[in-house]
């Protein structure tokens, strides 16, 4: 499966996307870091 159609089937399958920079473990910039902080709640 190409990128594109990777990324079309995420958005219909899913109400919520978040791609980020790192692992919810290890975000690698802030904004990644209040992304997983506030999942997280």
């Amino acid at each position: 499966m190409e990128l594109k159609e990777q990324i079309i089937k995420d958005i219909k399958n899913n109400p919520v996307m978040l791609y980020m920079k790192g692992t919810q473990n290890m975000p690698w910039c802030g904004c990644s870091d209040i992304m997983v902080w506030n999942s997280r709640m």
